[in-house]
């Protein structure tokens, strides 16, 4: 019977080959300020909210260049030739001009739109034909004008809204909406950071809870092939029935198969932390911070509560949209508004004629027009009323409509974050007495370790129940270590939900 159960064990070492496999490969040691140090720095998800307050802030900056004043400039030089008859002989005419035009233009919050523009402009017509004495004597006559003319003009408006666009509020609503989605954006930058602080340390805890339960596999492993050769020498001398054999086999093959369990758990436990701290999968990590003591400070549900209303991202976030839609809805009102325009123009200009073409006459044009000899003025108004309104109304509506809905969202929310709050304090305050009660069990268990030994120097216990007492052992160590991590990840939640990580 023995040899035919010799073959079974050694059919079963590319297993434990495999098994030795399990685990993450040099697996590199860190520590939990360290990973939540990378985390901060490399998490994907972060670096995402830092571009999203990045591009906010540049809508930002692009929506206040509405403000910015415009110049404009223009140059031209054009010449036209043109067959025809003059004083009845055939002529050819060519006209030559020129042009240039500087402007500067403005909007303001308050609606104002102003704009100054100089114009300048050249023009010179010249005469040709085959019958050369008759153009020459009708140019001597006077009847060919054939000098070069200049004139500037300088101009400025003001064009100001009555009734609607004349509220500065309105005005500004692009900035306005620019600059909460720049504080939304921070805002959710804010809870990303906390979620990730969050994640990260829950992924880091239960990292180490793997590490300690593939330790935990490899001796409970050890415990039972220790328990197999006992058993094994008691059938050799006959004190145990053949029959144990194969219950200690089973026994082994269990434990292999948690070992198994034990170091796929490990591996994808670090993997996880790897992709929160920005590594790359499949590269160990190996937490070696142990769980710190449990502290026993009070709790008051009150002021966690308080502070989440007044700190949590989500929240803050929620309210700025509803602060904005509600200016959203007073600049609905005001665009219910007709358009009523008001328009005021004053100009000067200047004009000379010029025997040559020498460039000073232009110069002399520009400072002729303030002389004051000839100018120009306008006032006027501008009336436009929709008739019907319904795109105003129907805007009206649905501004009201969304700020109903935004601030039932954030009654939900509210109510929803303070459960939340409520009921991780209440999860602290139970993790409290489970830490204390995994370490009066750890206790338990030495004391039973001990008093097991004691009885096997004397020879009055067998070594199966010193195997099974340093399991419980090993297993009272893990249990409160995972009662302090899940106690320290309780506090880090309450921490995120109040937005204070």
């Amino acid at each position: 019977m023995t040899a035919s159960r010799r073959p079974t064990l050694r059919l079963r070492a590319p297993l434990l080959g495999l098994l030795l496999a399990t685990g993450p490969a040099a697996a590199a040691p860190i520590a939990y300020e360290d990973a939540l140090k990378l985390a901060m720095e490399r998490n994907p998800a972060l670096l995402g909210a830092d571009q999203d307050l990045r591009s906010a802030q540049g809508a930002l900056l692009a929506a206040k260049g509405v403000f910015d004043p415009n110049l404009t400039a223009s140059l031209s030089r054009a010449s036209a030739l043109e067959q025809g008859l003059t004083f009845g002989f055939p002529t050819t005419t060519e006209n030559r001009s020129g042009a240039w035009n500087l402007g500067v233009n403005k909007y303001f919050a308050t609606g104002t739109t102003t704009a100054l523009n100089w114009s300048n402009s050249q023009n010179k017509t010249l005469y040709s034909a085959d019958n050369t004495e008759r153009l020459e004597q009708v140019r001597q006559l006077g009847f060919l004008n054939e000098d070069e003319l200049f004139s500037s003009r300088l101009t400025a408006t003001v064009t100001q809204p009555l009734l609607e666009g004349f509220r500065m509020a309105t005005n500004l609503s692009a900035v306005r909406s620019a600059r909460s989605a720049e504080t939304q954006a921070e805002a959710e930058r804010a809870r990303v950071r906390q979620q990730t602080l969050s994640d990260t340390a829950k992924a880091y805890w239960a990292l180490h809870r793997a590490t300690q339960l593939h330790a935990l596999a490899r001796a409970s492993l050890e415990v039972a092939r220790e328990e197999q050769r006992v058993v094994e020498a008691k059938v050799v001398e006959g004190s145990l029935a053949p029959l144990e054999r194969a219950r200690v086999a089973a026994a082994v093959v269990q434990a292999e198969s948690a070992l198994m369990d034990a170091g796929v758990a490990e591996r994808q436990a670090s993997d996880a932390l790897q992709l929160l701290v920005g590594g790359q999968p499949g590269e160990g990590l190996e937490a070696t911070t142990p769980p710190a003591e449990v502290l026993d400070l009070p709790i008051d549900a009150e002021a966690a509560v308080r502070a989440a209303m007044a700190q949590n991202p989500s929240l803050q976030a929620l309210r700025l949209r509803v602060d904005n839609a509600e200016q959203d809805l007073g600049d609905a009102r005001h665009r219910m508004l007709p358009q009523l325009d008001a328009t005021a123009s004053y100009g000067l200009a200047g004009f000379e004629v010029g025997t040559d073409t020498d460039p000073t006459n232009s110069a002399v044009t520009a400072a002729s027009i303030f002389d004051g000899e000839q100018r120009s003025w306008s006032i006027g108004a501008n009336l436009s009323v929709p008739m019907g309104n319904r795109a105003a109304r129907g805007g009206l509506d649905q501004r009201g409509a969304a700020l109903q809905r935004l601030k039932l969202d954030e009654q939900a929310l509210a109510r929803s974050v303070e459960q939340q709050v409520r009921a991780q304090v209440d999860t602290l305050r139970a993790g409290r007495a489970r830490v204390a009660l995994a370490e009066a069990n750890l206790r338990f268990a030495e004391e039973t370790l001990d008093a097991e030994r004691a009885l096997q120097s004397t020879g009055r216990t067998v070594q199966q129940n010193v195997l099974t007492a340093i399991k419980n052992v090993d297993n009272a160590k893990i249990a409160l270590q995972q009662a302090r991590s899940d106690h320290l990840v309780a506090i880090i939640e309450l921490e995120r939900l109040k937005g204070s990580l």
